[in-house]
């Protein structure tokens, strides 16, 4: 995939019910972890937003580029934000990530970008063991959108169900933890001291 044609999208309009506190404001890696992965997507992408909610955008720095949630895809999960997203930008393709995995790097991002051919509409990253797509590490193509307009109408909100219709690529890694995402608390502090060591 040419990364000339790539926009980074760090999702982070989630509620983050579980962990008590907003996700991607949490500090891994000396920086919250939005603006974290907005760097690491820097890097690989054309352009990088930041997906989020009403509510969260008060907190964002004003140098990071951010796109809120439309009201009418409020409150419907992932997919609100992405097409809030294409609705902004309408002829990109995303690469998406959520603010909630703590073990990303940028070397596995860039391999997962250089496995997507040309022309493929979506791809994601793939938990063999749970034998799932990781919907919040995946590639969306501007051609997505027509389905996901559809699915909307149609009061499904499911991007697991969309890769699965599709059949699309699964990105498939060895190293296990990567696919990690953090949701409560216990979790959180567990990760920090490893990663801090």
């Amino acid at each position: 995939m040419n990364a000339s044609f790539l926009y980074g999208l760090v999702m982070c309009g989630g509620k983050s019910s579980r962990m008590g506190n907003d996700k991607s404001r949490i500090i891994y890696h000396k920086k919250e972890q939005q603006y974290h992965l907005y760097d690491m997507l820097q890097l690989i992408c054309k352009n990088v937003f930041i997906s989020c909610n009403n509510e969260q955008q008060r907190n964002i720095d004003s140098s990071f580029n951010f796109i809120v949630d439309e009201n009418v895809y409020s409150n419907i999960g992932p997919l609100g934000g992405i097409l809030s997203a294409f609705k902004k930008e309408t002829t990109a393709n995303f690469l998406v990530v959520g603010c909630d995995y703590p073990y990303l790097t940028t070397e596995v991002i860039k391999g997962f970008v250089e496995s997507i051919k040309t022309n493929t509409i979506a791809a994601a990253f793939y938990n063999d063991k749970e034998n799932l797509y990781e919907p919040l590490l995946a590639f969306y193509s501007n051609k997505c959108l027509p389905a996901f307009i559809d699915m909307f109408a149609e009061n499904n909100y499911s991007l697991q169900y969309f890769l699965r219709t599709i059949d699309a690529p699964k990105y498939i890694i060895d190293n296990m933890e990567i696919l990690k995402s953090i949701d409560d608390e216990s979790e959180m502090k567990i990760v920090k001291h490893e990663l801090n060591k």
